[in-house]
């Protein structure tokens, strides 16, 4: 079975950047090493993985490639993404969806990714429609309607998402077709392929797969390296 990987790292960042000087989200360092690096060399280290494809903002391809080196193997793709995430996604999609029976998705931004969840969430892809990486609720969840709350959420049944989330290659395509059919913009691809019927299996994650969304979040992804707590 081959298996595809796409590393969604498009995103402008706009909560990350504080100074004009800032660099972007995925270039941000942590350990000496921009975010959408770690994320690539987890897929290019993995043995499952036959290629990889990062979604990168358009004028940023040449500095991607330059920073991926001769450490590729030929195996990673930079592509230009698009003006939404879904955008970016499926246009990495479509450089592999005919020679892959399986695709990972990852976001850039979760710079712990483990590789049992890239193996795990693959095994369990050949038995359902996908499977994806997330923890259990551990707050109680209100469901509000103008500032006042409506009910309380059975916290036992919900689960937060993370990436990465994988795919059957047919189920995806599918998705996605109906998305473009139907104008659904999705917050994953779990969603999408959820309005298609398909079956999704949970692998449990971690609370240290954080995901980068401000300055804040940065400092506490280093905090979480130097105590080496992730892995």
């Amino acid at each position: 079975m081959k298996v595809g990987a796409i590393i969604a790292a498009a995103g402008e960042g706009k909560r990350f950047i504080t100074e004009s000087d800032d660099p972007k989200k995925q270039f941000a360092e942590l350990g000496g090493e921009p975010l959408f690096l770690r994320s690539a060399s987890s897929f290019l280290e993995s043995p499952i993985i036959d290629e990889t494809v990062v979604a990168v903002p358009a004028g940023d391809v040449e500095k991607c490639n330059q920073l991926l080196g001769k450490g590729s193997n030929g195996n990673i793709l930079v592509i230009p993404g698009g003006e939404q995430r879904q955008e970016s996604i499926y246009n990495a999609f479509s450089q592999i969806r005919e020679r892959v029976e399986v695709v990972v998705i990852h976001d850039a931004a979760r710079p712990f990714l483990q590789g049992e969840w890239i193996e795990k969430t693959v095994e369990l892809a050949g038995t359902y429609d996908g499977a994806i990486v997330a923890i259990p609720a551990a707050d109680t969840l209100k469901v509000s309607d103008n500032g006042l709350i409506n009910r309380t959420m059975d916290r036992s049944t919900v689960w937060q998402a993370q990436t990465p989330q994988t795919f059957a290659v047919g189920i995806l395509d599918k998705a996605f077709e109906h998305s473009l059919t139907h104008g659904i913009v999705a917050t994953d691809e779990a969603q999408l392929v959820e309005t298609v019927g398909g079956r999704i299996a949970i692998v449990e994650g971690s609370s240290f797969n954080i995901k980068i969304t401000t300055r804040n979040d940065l400092t506490l992804a280093e905090a979480i390296l130097s105590i080496g707590a992730y892995g």
